[in-house]
């Protein structure tokens, strides 16, 4: 999945392939209180969802040296795409020469027609990053990752 722009901090704007950079002039973005799916959008475009800023307790006492602490963490407002990036986006990325191919080992989607509509899976984060950059989006962080993924 990509995140939206929205979650740059104020007085910045998203640009594809440049991230966040500073706005001439600050806008206010309002975001509802609770999570709204985003309409779908003519040409295939993937529809988002709109999740408010908040803080939860991210982490865990039993797991990976990575993990611990438990600690509070606060996420600003960001909008996510409610599906994940489906092997038929991922390949038109790559024939317009934005993406290069993913993995084709035995358990990855890429190449393979029957999972078209499958997630796509066997990239790295650079390449998920320049699926997302091209679509005019970014990935989201590990605290809004987790956020999203708790509901």
């Amino acid at each position: 999945k990509c995140a939206g722009a929205a979650s740059c901090a104020a007085g910045s704007h998203f640009e594809a392939g440049r991230g966040c950079v500073g706005d001439a002039v600050a806008a206010a973005v309002v975001l509802p209180s609770r999570p709204s799916p985003a309409p779908a959008r003519a040409g295939g475009e993937v529809a988002m969802v709109n999740l408010p800023a908040g803080s939860f307790m991210m982490g865990s006492d039993d797991g990976d040296a990575d993990e611990k602490p438990v600690h509070r963490v606060s996420v600003a407002g960001f909008a996510m795409d409610v599906t994940e990036v489906t092997t038929a986006a991922y390949t038109t990325c790559v024939r317009a020469a934005r993406c290069t191919a993913a993995g084709t080992g035995t358990y990855c989607n890429y190449g393979k027609s029957d999972k078209d509509n499958h997630p796509i899976n066997c990239v790295d984060w650079d390449q998920a990053t320049a699926y997302c950059g091209s679509v005019g989006k970014r990935l989201p962080t590990e605290e809004e990752w987790e956020y999203a993924a708790r509901g």
